[in-house]
């Protein structure tokens, strides 16, 4: 492979992860698939950056190192930030409070509410599902409205805040979900950061 070939391919590789945060979701579970594309595809541009590197030593080539440079650079930043160099969550507004919940099998799911009263919820396991929408805060529940969501499920009608739950080890208290047309069942998370009450 040429060095403008590869250089070409890295850069391709290195939007695609960097551009995660908006495309993962659209995947469902077809990302199962795609990553371990996307995993060999990294690893074969690594094989032949190391290759090239070699017939450079070997043959005394100097005028690629700017070709090889910029690609060991690409190459070492998907490796570094595997999820994009940017925080495109920073972009969606102030978090005011942050909640969270670990699973098996590195399963986690984050909650966030922002300033402009809009929430996101990601959660990654097998695939990744996001929902997002507006809510309203009434003492110590917050009303969910306006949800856009990737998975068929239905999003919960209402999270109360259990700020008795907090301790010293960074846990602000528990949130708590439910759906309206259910009988009482807790959908938990451990709230990590919590500034609606600055």
């Amino acid at each position: 492979m040429k060095s403008k070939s590869l250089l070409t391919s890295t850069i391709i590789l290195f939007l695609i992860v960097s551009t995660a945060y908006y495309w993962e979701p659209i995947f469902g579970l077809f990302l199962l698939v795609v990553f371990p594309i996307l995993i060999g595809w990294y690893f074969l541009l690594v094989g032949f950056l190391l290759f090239k590197l070699t017939l450079i030593i070997i043959e005394g080539n100097k005028k690629e190192f700017a070709y090889l440079g910029s690609i060991s650079i690409l190459l070492l930043s998907i490796y570094l930030r595997p999820y994009g160099i940017i925080n495109f969550e920073k972009f969606e507004g102030k978090d005011l409070l942050i909640a969270h919940r670990k699973g098996g099998g590195s399963c986690h799911t984050f909650f966030r509410l922002k300033e402009n009263n809009k929430f996101i919820e990601r959660s990654r396991c097998f695939s990744v599902t996001v929902n997002k929408g507006t809510y309203e805060l009434k003492g110590d529940t917050i009303f969910f409205s306006d949800i856009k969501k990737w998975s068929s499920e239905d999003y919960f009608d209402y999270a109360i805040i259990d700020r008795s739950k907090a301790n010293q080890n960074g846990i602000h208290g528990m949130l708590f979900r439910y759906h309206k047309n259910e009988p009482p069942k807790k959908y938990d998370l451990w709230i990590t950061k919590d500034d609606l009450t600055q």
